[in-house]
């Protein structure tokens, strides 16, 4: 009989995982710091330093009030890191490896093993394409998950994968979001179609794919009455450091309609102080996009930067304020900003299949330019959108 392993050996397991993946020596050390957390809950409770599910939900549950229903933007940035803590360990635990958000987008494509000379060739072919960057990024996570995972399993190239091991993958993405497991799977189905099609593998892994159809739109954003907007505007309290960089966040995303990967990324070179305007390329179509700067958004930019942001040499505009003040804030922490925003403006979006996060606020200005009688071609260019199908969904 396998020694099942104790929560020391899985998360020994894990540390190796995150340091082979560069992770920052103080992400590790928050993760051991949770694991340790974990282990003393065990013992108070008298159980055996062992991982299963029903623990884990358990713990979790206890602990921070976390069970399937809670929406993750709506808790802590502490308490969410010790559910991944949980989750990696549960994955650990089954697969050997655990899923990661992969920050960085490089052109080096050493994971990919003895394929790597297949997946430069791919994703030179995607890119001449003309394929927006953010789609491009996402083939080459989706294809760099997979390959992790096979180095996991001691693969070293796809001809090697078997309709077992792809299964056995296609598992460890369970818990993942209907739509996020169909993007997943939809983009290795492409790679897999060409290395079959250019003569590198001589079974069809194409065929292993399985179908997951996706509603489409199933989640609408939530509708904002323009006093809703208002009130939740007006009841941040700006005399706060916080206070002042939630304030001009949310502004850009009412008045503007920014999108929240748009925001996290603003540098301080986008804004362009002479002509009032604010000028990027947005992340999504690497379209170069001009929004007036509003005086509005000008003044609370202008008394974040005086009164709230971090003295720090960083080129991003909005940074953490608690913890390391030089940090840029990811698309993530924007809509957790956004719900505890709400939550303290009396704001409450209950609808089923309801998106209460940026891209609702982001919506609503659609909405609102619509209702205005505002050309359609016109809506497009301020929503920064490629065609007219886009700004209709």
């Amino acid at each position: 009989m396998i020694q099942e392993k104790t929560i020391n050996e899985l998360r020994e397991g894990i540390i190796a995982i995150m340091a082979k993946r560069n992770y920052q020596l103080r992400t590790i050390n928050q993760f051991r710091y949770n694991c340790n957390r974990f282990e003393r809950y065990l013992k108070e409770k008298g159980l055996p330093s062992r991982y299963t599910e029903l623990i884990g939900a358990t713990y979790l549950k206890e602990k921070f009030g976390y069970d399937e229903n809670v929406v993750p933007g709506q808790m802590t940035a502490y308490a969410m890191g010790n559910v991944n803590t949980i989750r990696k360990l549960g994955e650990y635990k089954i697969y050997g490896t655990f899923h990661t958000a992969i920050q960085s987008w490089t052109n080096n494509y050493g994971w990919a093993g003895n394929d790597k000379t297949y997946v430069e060739e791919f994703m030179k072919r995607e890119q001449e394409t003309e394929k927006s960057k953010n789609t491009i990024k996402t083939r080459i996570h989706s294809i760099r998950y997979f390959y992790e995972f096979l180095n996991t399993q001691g693969i070293t190239e796809l001809s090697q994968v078997t309709g077992d091991i792809f299964s056995k993958y296609v598992c460890s993405r369970k818990g993942g979001s209907n739509n996020y497991i169909c993007t997943l799977l939809a983009c290795l189905k492409l790679y897999f179609r060409f290395f079959h099609q250019q003569g590198y593998c001589t079974v069809n892994l194409e065929e292993l794919v399985p179908i997951v159809r996706s509603r489409k739109n199933l989640n609408v954003p939530a509708l904002w009455k323009e006093e809703e907007l208002k009130q939740l505007i007006t009841s941040i309290d700006r005399s706060s450091p916080t206070g002042k960089r939630d304030y001009a966040i949310l502004l850009l995303a009412v008045q503007l309609g920014i999108r929240t990967s748009d925001i996290a990324a603003l540098r301080l070179e986008h804004l362009n102080w002479e002509r009032k305007t604010i000028e990027f390329v947005q992340q999504k179509t690497d379209k170069t996009v001009s929004y007036p700067m509003l005086d509005d958004i000008g003044w609370a930019i202008i008394d974040y930067l005086r009164c709230g942001r971090a003295k720090v040499d960083n080129p991003y505009v909005f940074l953490t304020c608690i913890g390391t003040p030089s940090e840029i804030i990811g698309g993530a922490a924007l809509c957790s900003i956004l719900h505890r925003r709400m939550k303290q403006s009396g704001i409450r979006k209950e609808a089923k299949n309801t998106t209460k996060g940026m891209h609702s606020l982001r919506h609503a200005l659609a909405r609102r330019l619509v209702e205005n009688d505002t050309e359609i071609n016109d809506v497009v260019s301020i929503m920064g959108h490629r065609d007219i199908n886009s700004t209709s969904k």
